[in-house]
């Protein structure tokens, strides 16, 4: 199941959350805001496997490595979301995730016993293995690396190329490579990653267009030819619908996590006629307003799916 966006999925997905309550409650935006918000990461890296991929080939991949770089706190809350990546897609044998940042927290006294062995990292279904149990088969587990990218590969020299971690997409979640003070410390990395995993796709999202515009122009002109944009900067239909306050308005009262993502990898990578992804289409409207219409839509889908059941 490749679902387009999230009234296809929640449409699908209803019987999942059947510990939410019932009538009204379902049916109210923060309920939908929040389940959108915890899920946005695993559908996002679902939406841009099937981007660079095709949806074939990704609906029959039986082993995927995520690298989360930049990570903090946030990537690693709730940690068996990313099992649902297991559940759409079948085949997979092995999901292993990665956080990588200098933010990420040190792990608690509590939860110490989880992480005794780095290399072997934490099972995702941890809390409680039966009730996220899912196939005999599948190996999830979920790693990680308390310091920058480059560091991790200069401490580890098999990081790249051994098949438990070597990378089959890169996410970095709002990086803000835009932004001066974290620019220089994220040129090591994109230079590791342009020139040592060319073949790798690298997904970048951020909390609205112009962040994104941002972020895609400075790696478009710093490394030019050495990258192809496999995706301009677009919005992203897996985007979390819990509104942030925008501090700044730059753009509108609030943001969003994951609101727009582009996608590039090194030049070595060639990309079938078939799979080439679409210009940027992004209509210049307000993000509130739209933000508004998609809730209306999603509770739409699900207030027919109620109905359907009765």
């Amino acid at each position: 199941f490749e679902p387009a966006n999230w009234k296809e999925y929640l449409q699908k997905k209803r019987s999942d959350f059947s510990d939410v309550p019932e009538h009204p409650m379902m049916l109210m935006a923060p309920v939908v805001a929040f389940i959108t918000d915890g899920l946005t990461i695993p559908l996002t890296i679902l939406h841009t496997l099937v981007k660079v991929h095709g949806s074939q080939h990704v609906s029959t991949m039986t082993r995927l490595v995520v690298h989360l770089v930049g990570a903090s706190a946030i990537e690693e809350l709730s940690i068996s979301k990313f099992l649902e990546l297991a559940r759409l897609m079948p085949c997979l044998n092995t999901l292993t995730i990665i956080t990588i940042g200098p933010d990420l927290e040190q792990v608690s006294e509590k939860n110490a016993h989880l992480w005794s062995n780095p290399a072997e990292g934490c099972p995702l279904n941890f809390i409680d293995p039966s009730k996220d149990f899912i196939r005999p088969t599948l190996n999830a587990r979920i790693l990680r690396r308390p310091t920058y990218y480059h560091r991790v590969v200069q401490n580890d020299k098999s990081f790249l190329t051994d098949n438990n971690t070597r990378p089959t997409l890169i996410l970095a979640c709002h990086p803000g490579i835009h932004d001066p003070n974290y620019k220089e410390h994220w040129r090591p990395t994109l230079d590791l990653w342009i020139h040592q995993l060319p073949e790798v796709p690298c997904v970048f999202t951020s909390h609205n267009r112009q962040e994104s515009e941002a972020d895609a122009s400075i790696i478009t002109k710093q490394w030019g030819s050495k990258i192809t944009m496999l995706q301009p900067f677009t919005r992203n239909p897996f985007r979390g619908m819990r509104p942030f306050l925008d501090h700044l308005r730059t753009v509108s009262d609030f943001m969003y996590s994951n609101s727009h993502y582009f996608i590039i990898c090194g030049t070595n990578q060639e990309v079938e006629e078939s799979n080439h992804i679409d210009d940027v289409k992004d209509e210049e409207q307000g993000e509130d307003a739209m933000a508004s219409q998609l809730l209306q839509d999603l509770l739409g889908a699900m207030a027919d799916s109620e109905l359907k059941q009765l």
